[in-house]
């Protein structure tokens, strides 16, 4: 009825339609990793649906207008702009679909013993076990500035050991409190 536009889709070959409402999108895709693409005459962006969110595009399409799509195998497509031809091909590394709310620069990436993985960003730590995310903001909404050479370790009593803002901390997963100890040298962390 009316003007509306949805993205449609089918989920499996005997499964229903799937229906999202997107605006002036001219034309949509799935591309990798559940997200799908859609175009407008002046935009490119991506549609989280799991978190019912607009994900920016991909940098370096500087056009004024975007006219169609060709879409190819594990999620390259190809655009005819308003500036020419641009191929899309997705990068080696992608964000989890859990920590794409987030979309904040990782410092620091550690493997646990248990099979937990641990990131540092701006905001504190993240934990992923079991496929589960569970987050663990910096003290005092603590805002520290990273350098290269900022790491983070797991200690033999399963704390985690970080560098930033060049200070050393300790985090331990079990009281979820951050201390700086007296005796915590700061060192890069290999």
């Amino acid at each position: 009825t009316g003007n509306e536009r949805f993205l449609v889709w089918f989920e499996g070959p005997k499964g229903s339609p799937q229906m999202v409402p997107v605006g002036k999108v001219r034309q949509g895709w799935h591309g990798w990793d559940d997200l799908f693409w859609v175009q407008t005459i002046n935009s490119v962006s991506r549609l989280d649906l799991a978190h019912q969110a607009t994900l920016p595009g991909p940098e370096g399409f500087l056009a004024s207008s975007y006219y169609d799509v060709a879409v190819q195998p594990k999620g390259v497509f190809w655009l005819a702009t308003s500036e020419g031809l641009a191929r899309y091909a997705p990068p080696l590394w992608r964000t989890p679909a859990a920590l794409r709310p987030w979309a904040l620069p990782v410092y620091a990436l550690v493997e646990s013993e248990n099979g937990a993985v641990w990131i540092m960003d701006a905001q504190g730590l993240r934990r992923c076990f079991k496929e589960e995310w569970q987050t663990f903001p910096f003290p005092d909404g603590g805002e520290f500035f990273f350098q290269p050479t900022d790491s983070m370790e797991e200690l033999s009593n399963g704390n985690l050991a970080f560098t930033a803002s060049g200070r050393g901390y300790v985090f331990d997963p079990v009281t979820r409190f951050f201390s700086r100890p007296a005796d915590f040298l700061r060192k890069t962390i290999c």
